[in-house]
C-alpha cells in the first residue's frame, strides 16, 4: 500500500467487514431472525434493505419493515444469533498486524461502527486488539450522530467497506480507502469508478 501513513493524524476503522469478517455472519443471522414474522417476499426485500445499509445501526433498520410488536422479538432473536456466530468470525486478513503497525505511530485510532457499541468493543477485547484504538463508537447512534460528538486531528483517513462508510467520509472530507474483499456491497467496482477514494484493497495482507 503505496501511501504514507505518516501523513495522517487520525485513522478510522469501519468494524464488519474492515476487521471482522462478519457482514455475511449478519446477512444470514437477521434473515433468521425474520422468518415467520415477515412474508418470503418481504424477507428477501427486507434482507437487501438491511445489508445494503451497512453503517446504519440494526435498530432503525429493523423498526423500518418490522411490525412494532413483533420489534423487540426480531431484534432480540438477532442479537442472540449474533452473539454466539461472532466470536468464532475471522479477522479481515492482515487487518490485526496492520492495526498494531499503525498504532505504533501514536497518532489517534478510532472504530466507528453501525455495530452496537457494546458488542464492537467486546469483540475487539477478545481479539486483543482494543488496547490499540483512542475510542470505540457504535450504534444505537449512528456514524454521523456519534461523529458530531467528536474533535478529531486531521488529515483523517477511514478505512470503510459501504457507500454509508464512503458518504460519511465525504461529508466530513476525510481520505477514504476503500475494501472490499467481505463487502457486502455487488457493484462496488462500478460505485468507486465515480468515487474519490484513495485506493481500493482486497484485504491488509499486503501490509502483513
Amino acid at each position: 500500500m503505496d501511501i504514507n501513513f505518516s501523513l495522517y493524524e487520525t485513522f478510522i476503522f469501519d468494524f464488519d467487514g474492515v476487521i471482522f469478517d462478519s457482514n455475511n455472519i449478519k446477512k444470514n443471522a437477521i434473515r433468521e431472525a425474520v422468518k415467520g414474522v415477515l412474508s418470503d417476499k418481504k424477507i428477501v426485500n427486507f434482507v437487501d434493505y438491511f445489508v445494503g445499509l451497512n453503517g446504519i445501526p440494526r435498530e432503525k433498520k429493523i423498526a423500518e419493515y418490522v411490525p412494532k410488536k413483533q420489534y423487540e422479538f426480531v431484534l432480540k432473536k438477532y442479537e442472540s444469533i449474533i452473539e454466539v456466530k461472532l466470536k468464532s468470525a475471522s479477522l479481515i486478513p492482515g487487518v490485526k498486524g496492520f492495526i498494531e503497525r499503525l498504532s505504533r505511530l501514536n497518532k489517534n485510532m478510532i472504530v466507528l461502527s453501525g455495530g452496537t457499541e457494546t458488542e464492537v468493543i467486546q469483540l475487539l477485547t477478545d481479539r486483543d486488539l482494543i488496547d490499540n484504538f483512542d475510542g470505540v463508537y457504535g450504534g444505537p447512534m449512528n456514524k454521523e450522530e456519534n461523529l458530531q460528538k467528536l474533535i478529531l486531528a486531521r488529515p483523517v483517513l477511514y478505512f470503510g467497506d459501504s457507500e454509508v462508510d464512503y458518504l460519511v467520509s465525504k461529508n466530513n472530507r476525510f481520505d477514504f480507502i476503500f475494501v472490499y474483499g467481505a463487502s457486502n456491497m455487488n457493484d462496488w467496482a462500478n460505485k468507486i469508478r465515480e468515487w474519490q477514494i484513495i485506493k481500493s484493497i482486497n484485504n491488509f495482507s499486503d501490509e502483513d
